[in-house]
């Protein structure tokens, strides 16, 4: 029997971004986060219509922004963030910013107990979905102000 729903998409809600320039957003999410690029459907003039990215055994789903879906910077900034919890917040950072993120925050102890960061994800001159990083290790002295369940 064919499962309904894939196993990859074992959780409810998987992100799927539309960019200006899908192809360079995977390549982009791939580099700096560690993701690696499951496949991609391309229309005949090379547009991607869908392409799946795993980071850390999650799905980011990707294509190039038509008809009813805009690109971030349409919106006039991003209406997507697309947290990424890691253990090293600060080395993820600087390898997204070698990568050409621009840095929006620089690593920091929070309130609420967690080190992050916070990057814009630039691949094209229109995109700019805002990528907060985080570690769940509380910060030294602090305690998260919330927990997390699997």
């Amino acid at each position: 029997m064919v499962a309904s729903v894939p196993g990859r998409y074992r959780y409810a809600a998987v992100p799927h971004l539309m960019v200006d320039g899908a192809a360079e957003a995977i390549r982009f999410y791939a580099e700096p986060f560690g993701g690696e690029e499951l496949f991609r459907i391309a229309d005949p003039e090379g547009r991607i219509a869908h392409a799946e990215v795993r980071i850390k055994g999650s799905i980011i789903m990707v294509g190039d922004a038509d008809g009813p879906f805009k690109v971030p910077g349409a919106a006039g900034g991003s209406t997507v963030g697309l947290h990424i919890y890691v253990e090293d917040v600060d080395a993820l950072t600087a390898q997204a910013v070698r990568a050409g993120a621009e840095l929006l925050q620089p690593p920091a102890d929070m309130f609420y107990g967690a080190r992050s960061a916070m990057l814009r994800l630039i691949c094209s001159d229109r995109d700019g979905t805002i990528a907060p990083s985080g570690s769940m290790t509380p910060a030294p002295g602090r305690t998260p102000a919330y927990s997390h369940t699997e």
